[in-house]
C-alpha cells in the first residue's frame, strides 16, 4: 500500500503525517519482501495500520509502546511575567495561593511537578525578547514611536555623524489586510462567546479546623465551605496603544531593501499569563465574612479576633443549622465535589485584580500596567514595496507556521526526523505613519517581528542542524509557499528552547527560523526545493556535499 493511503497516527498541528514524541518512536519499514528499500515511519501510524488490517497479534510490544507514547502538544514560551514579578524579593511568601509561582507543572499529564527558580540569575533591569503569539485583535491600534537618531528616515547612504542625534516622537497606526481584519473580528467573537458560556470555577475552600488552609477527608456534615468567586472579567478585546523605542545604534542588519533594528516595545502586562486576573485571598476572606454577617446577623463574633477565627465561628454555626435542617434539603447546585464528597458552596462578592488594580494586601506586586520587551523592527527604503508585501504574507501564513510543537516530524523529501519549532517569527503588526510623511520627508512603515537571532553559517552547522533548517523550508513548501530568496542570510539561529528560562537556555541547543518574505508567494516549489538541498547539503545533495568536502581536503 502507498504511504499516502495509510491511516494517520498521532499528528501535530501542522498535519504532517509522520509524528513521533521521541526519536525512538520511529521505525525503518521494509514495505514488501521484494523491495530492498526501507521507509521511515512513526510507530503510532504503523500501529493504526496494523489495527486497521487486523494484525494486532504481531509486534504487540511495539503497538503497546505506540499507545503509551506522549500526545502531540503545542509548546509555549516561558512566562517572562514571572521574571518581572520575581525581581521583587517580597514575592517569595509562604501563602498557599502563592506557592505555585515557584513550581512548573507539565501540560502533558498535569501530574509531574518540578522545582524551578527563574529568579535566581537574571539581571534586575534586563529586557527580555518577546516570543509570545499575539492574536490580530490584540495588536496595538496605535504605536507611539520614540525615534532616537532618525531611524525612521531610512536611507541607503550613511548618515552624517552627529554628537547629539535628534529624538523625535511619531504616531503610527496598525495597518491590517482585509483578511486579517476579518480574522480579528472572528477572534473577538470567539473570545466573547467563550466568556459568555464559561462558568466561574474560581474560589477558596475554608474549614474551621485549619483556616485558611484546606483539609481533606471531611464528612458530609463537615464545617467546610467553598467560597465561589464571581465570574472572571471578560478578557480585553483590543489594545488601544503601545510604545516603541528605536535607536540608530541598535542595528541588527541591513539589506538591499530594508534595515532591521532591535527595539524596545512597551506593551500591556496583561498579555502575559502571570498578570491575568486574580483574586486576593485576604479580600476573599473578608468578603466571605461580610457575607456571613449579612446572612446570620444573630451570630455574635469577636471582631478583635483574626478574620479566619471569625469565619470559623460562622462555619460551625452554619454546619449546626444545616444538620438540624437536614442535609437532604440542600440544593445540589449549592454543593461542590471535593475529595469524593460534597462541600457546600456560597458565592462571595470579591473583585478580580490585575496590574493597576491590585489591593493593599497585594503590595508586593507592581501596579505598573506595562513592561518593555525586545522585538525586531524592520524598516524599508522609500518607494520599496517589499516590506508591505512581506507584511501581507505574514497575515496570510497558516497558524502552524507560528507554532512550536513537541516531538519530531519526517518532512518530505527528508527521511530523518527533525524538531517541530515554528517556521517563521511571530508577527506583531505592520504600522504606517498616522498622517503620512511629515514636513521633513519620508517616514518608513514598520514591520514588528520576533527577534529570532542571527543568520546561519552553513559551514559551521552539523548535519542535524542542516536537516532542521531544511525541514523549515520544506514545511514552508508543503503549505504551498515559495520563499523566493533561499540564502543562508534568510535562515536565522538562536540558542535555547523557548520554554526554558533565559538563564538556563543552552548554547548547544540551536534553534532556527526562516525570515525575509518580501518575495514569497504561493506557487511551484520544485526548483526552490532543489536549491534548498544544495544550500544545506541535505537530501539528494547530502552525498554531493560530502564528496565536495573530501575533494577539497
Amino acid at each position: 500500500m502507498d504511504a499516502g493511503q495509510l491511516p494517520h497516527g498521532k499528528v501535530a498541528g501542522n498535519k504532517q503525517r509522520n509524528w513521533g514524541a521521541t526519536l525512538d518512536d520511529f521505525y525503518w519499514v521494509q514495505r514488501t519482501a521484494e523491495a530492498p528499500s526501507v521507509t521511515t515511519m512513526s510507530g503510532s501510524r504503523l500501529a493504526a495500520w496494523m489495527k486497521q488490517i487486523g494484525e494486532v497479534e504481531h509486534a504487540k510490544e511495539e503497538i503497546a509502546l505506540a499507545e503509551k507514547e506522549d500526545q502531540p502538544r503545542e509548546i509555549f514560551p516561558c512566562d517572562i511575567g514571572r521574571l518581572l514579578e520575581d525581581r521583587d524579593p517580597s514575592i517569595l511568601t509562604s501563602k498557599r495561593l502563592e506557592h505555585l509561582d515557584v513550581y512548573s507543572r507539565t501540560e502533558s499529564d498535569g501530574e509531574e511537578v518540578t522545582f524551578i527558580f527563574p529568579f535566581a540569575n537574571h539581571e534586575e533591569n534586563e529586557t527580555y525578547t518577546f516570543q509570545q503569539r499575539i492574536p490580530f485583535h490584540l495588536l496595538p491600534k496605535r504605536l507611539i514611536v520614540h525615534d532616537e537618531g532618525g531611524t525612521l528616515r531610512v536611507s541607503k547612504g550613511d548618515r552624517p555623524f552627529s554628537l547629539s542625534p535628534p529624538k523625535t516622537i511619531h504616531v503610527y497606526r496598525l495597518h491590517l489586510s482585509s483578511h486579517a481584519e476579518e480574522r480579528s473580528r472572528q477572534q473577538c467573537a470567539v473570545v466573547q462567546k467563550e466568556h459568555a458560556v464559561a462558568n466561574s470555577e474560581g474560589g477558596i475552600f475554608f474549614d474551621c479546623a485549619s483556616l485558611p488552609s484546606p483539609t481533606c477527608c471531611m464528612g458530609p456534615n463537615s464545617e467546610e465551605i467553598f467560597a465561589r468567586f464571581p465570574k472572571v472579567p471578560e478578557p480585553p478585546l483590543s489594545t488601544p496603544e503601545a510604545h516603541l523605542y528605536l535607536s540608530s545604534e541598535r542595528v541588527i542588519g541591513r539589506g538591499h531593501h530594508s534595515t532591521v533594528y532591535r527595539a524596545e516595545w512597551e506593551v500591556p502586562r496583561t498579555w502575559l499569563p502571570s498578570f491575568r486576573p486574580r483574586v486576593c485571598e485576604q479580600c476573599a476572606s473578608l468578603a466571605l465574612l461580610e457575607k456571613f454577617k449579612k446572612d446570620m446577623p444573630d451570630v455574635e463574633v469577636d471582631e478583635t479576633e483574626y478574620v479566619e477565627n471569625q469565619i470559623s465561628t460562622f462555619l460551625k454555626e452554619s454546619a449546626r443549622r444545616l444538620a438540624a435542617a437536614g442535609l437532604s434539603r440542600e440544593d445540589a447546585s449549592k454543593t461542590k465535589m471535593r475529595c469524593g464528597y460534597s462541600v457546600r458552596q456560597i458565592g462571595i462578592d470579591v473583585q478580580w485584580q490585575s496590574p493597576g488594580t491590585y489591593c493593599e494586601h497585594e503590595n508586593h506586586r507592581s501596579n505598573r500596567m506595562t513592561f518593555r520587551t525586545l522585538v525586531s523592527a524592520k524598516l524599508s527604503f522609500k518607494h520599496d514595496n517589499q516590506l508591505r508585501h512581506e507584511a501581507k504574507n505574514y497575515q496570510k501564513f497558516p497558524a502552524h507556521f507560528f507554532q512550536h510543537w513537541n516531538g519530531y516530524n519526517i518532512v518530505k523529501p527528508l527521511h530523518d526526523p527533525t524538531p517541530i519549532g515554528a517556521v517563521v517569527p511571530q508577527f506583531y503588526g505592520y504600522y504606517v505613519p498616522e498622517n503620512g510623511d511629515d514636513d521633513q520627508g519620508y517616514l518608513s512603515p514598520i514591520l514588528l517581528l520576533e527577534d529570532c537571532g542571527t543568520p546561519i553559517d552553513v559551514e559551521t552547522l552539523d548535519i542535524d542542524d542542516r536537516f532542521e533548517c531544511a525541514s523549515l523550508l520544506f514545511r514552508f513548501h508543503g503549505a504551498g509557499w515559495s520563499h523566493g530568496s533561499v540564502y543562508a542570510r534568510n535562515i536565522v539561529m538562536q540558542h535555547g528552547d523557548i520554554q526554558d528560562w533565559p538563564t538556563y537556555r543552552k548554547h548547544s541547543d540551536r534553534r532556527f527560523r526562516l525570515i525575509d518574505f518580501g518575495r514569497s508567494e504561493k506557487g511551484d516549489t520544485t526548483e526552490e526545493s532543489w536549491a534548498a538541498q544544495k544550500l544545506l547539503m541535505v537530501g539528494k545533495c547530502e552525498r554531493v556535499g560530502k564528496l565536495g568536502k573530501s575533494a577539497a581536503g
